[in-house]
């Protein structure tokens, strides 16, 4: 099991990372009787931030500010709004309903991609897009995060055919909260999954370097198919171009708001 140590306000060391946390964990006693390197302090300036993060916590408007620095906020299409969330408020999709990022190089032929999101679907019966390099009605797709009824999937389906990852016994529940994660490594060849921070499995992936195809990202939808639009909310995504090792998942599934590498 992977040990986890998440106190107020400090810099936890675990497995040779750093995790800043926020306020919400243990009380500064406990965090004083902690120890092995822990130490109250300020998030440190050579805290990583991911490519994205959207916490949605705007909570109103037609917007997802990017709380990662990067300026990659999301617009809310069509039907999408807000709830309540894991924390905060989340973005609201009932369906025909999902929010776009325009393109962003970031996020094309990369080799290495994680990404990592709380879900509360409607339905574990449908398939739902959670993160997709997709346009909504275009014809081509980068790659994808999926729940697949009560799986986890990712795709690749450029060209073709399709190259898939479809866990097994996992397990996600309708109508509460889980937190899912995949990691792809292009080199080694393997797409690992997560749920509620602890790993799960990992599924064979051979495939070549992910496509630059000009394509937008989009949250709970994918390239123009509405039977795959995610019905229910989604909370806290972060999308990072490198492989997140396990404590590193684990640690933003506890609440971290960044890795100190």
């Amino acid at each position: 099991m992977v040990d986890v140590r998440v106190v107020v306000g400090a810099i936890v060391a675990i497995a040779g990372c750093r995790f800043h946390a926020p306020s919400n964990v243990v009380s500064d006693d406990d965090a004083a009787a902690i120890g092995d390197g822990a130490k109250l302090d300020d998030v440190p300036d050579n805290c990583e931030q991911p490519a994205a993060h959207w916490r949605f916590d705007d909570g109103t408007g037609a917007a997802a500010i990017d709380s990662s620095g990067h300026g990659n906020t999301l617009t809310l299409m069509t039907n999408a709004g807000w709830a309540s969330g894991q924390s905060g408020t989340a973005l609201a999709l009932p369906g025909n309903s999902y929010a776009t990022l325009p393109y962003n190089a970031t996020f094309a032929a990369v080799r290495q991609i994680s990404v990592t999101a709380w879900i509360n679907p409607v339905s574990v019966s449908t398939t739902g897009a959670i993160v997709v390099k997709s346009a909504r009605l275009g014809p081509l797709m980068d790659w994808g995060f999926y729940q697949e009824g009560p799986e986890a999937m990712f795709i690749d389906n450029f060209p073709t055919p399709d190259i898939r990852g479809t866990t097994t016994g996992m397990g996600i529940p309708a109508g509460t909260w889980t937190h899912v994660a995949f990691v792809l490594d292009v080199d080694a060849g393997t797409t690992a999954f997560y749920k509620d921070g602890m790993f799960h499995s990992t599924r064979p992936m051979t495939m070549e370097l992910l496509q630059n195809n000009g394509e937008p990202i989009t949250v709970g939808t994918d390239g123009g198919n509405t039977a795959n639009d995610f019905i229910g909310s989604l909370d806290e995504i972060t999308v990072w171009t490198r492989v997140l090792k396990a404590p590193e998942i684990a640690a933003i599934f506890a609440g971290s708001s960044c890795i100190d590498r």
